[in-house]
């Protein structure tokens, strides 16, 4: 960026009042801060007033576009306390979940998730989910990891209550078969790959929902 330098500067060497100065960026930030000017601006409406003098309010409108500023990426975290989520890939074969909830494909169970519930109780859903896929992780040749009861009250609580709960933990590798959900034939990579996707789609989701109520606090304040 350049500006010109007026009478208010003099070269202290051969008292020439004309120069520019000159700012450059040798490598980027990690955070950059913008000051915003502030400004009149002026409609369509209004610079054709202007143009024609019976028109001409001779007022000046307040810009109605505020700059939306976006939030930083966060980094993928690795806990699942930490809470954030995947849009799914891979899987084969999804089977339909056949609960008392409307039928969901267990490969489209992250979309529906997250198109239909609020973002409380998608986190507390992925909570304990990715809880479950980091123990079978951390401990594939563990077969207590592997079995969940349907009777427990935090997975009714927390997933089988909850619009699409069923679909999702099939579509982390688990099996109803009967009084509980069984991920027998889940490896530890594959455990490792849906807990990272999962951990993903939550972060996104995350971002997206605080956008959001930036964005409606930010329409609500003009």
């Amino acid at each position: 960026e350049e500006e010109a330098l007026e009478d208010s500067w003099r070269c202290p060497k051969c008292s020439a009042c004309q120069g520019l100065k000159q700012f450059r960026l040798w490598r980027l930030p990690p955070v950059v801060q913008l000051h915003l000017k502030r400004f009149n601006w002026k409609s369509r409406e209004a610079l054709s007033a202007n143009s024609n003098p019976s028109k001409n309010t001779g007022q000046s409108l307040p810009d109605p576009k505020v700059m939306k500023m976006a939030l930083p990426e966060a980094p993928v975290q690795e806990k699942a306390d930490d809470l954030s989520i995947p849009n799914c890939t891979a899987a084969a074969a999804p089977p339909v979940v056949e609960d008392a909830q409307p039928s969901v494909i267990a490969d489209h169970a992250l979309d529906h998730v997250a198109a239909t519930l609020p973002w409380d109780d998608q986190e507390r859903m992925y909570t304990l989910i990715l809880q479950l896929l980091k123990k079978i992780g951390d401990n594939p040749a563990e077969p207590k990891f592997r079995s969940v009861g349907k009777a427990a009250a935090r997975v009714q609580k927390d997933v089988l209550g909850l619009s699409g709960g069923p679909a999702l933990l099939q579509w982390a590798g688990f099996r109803d078969i009967g009084e509980r959900f069984e991920a027998a034939e889940l490896s530890g990579t594959e455990a490792d790959s849906r807990y990272a996707e999962l951990l993903a789609h939550g972060e996104r989701t995350r971002l997206r929902v605080l956008r959001r109520l930036r964005d409606e606090r930010i329409e609500a304040e003009r």
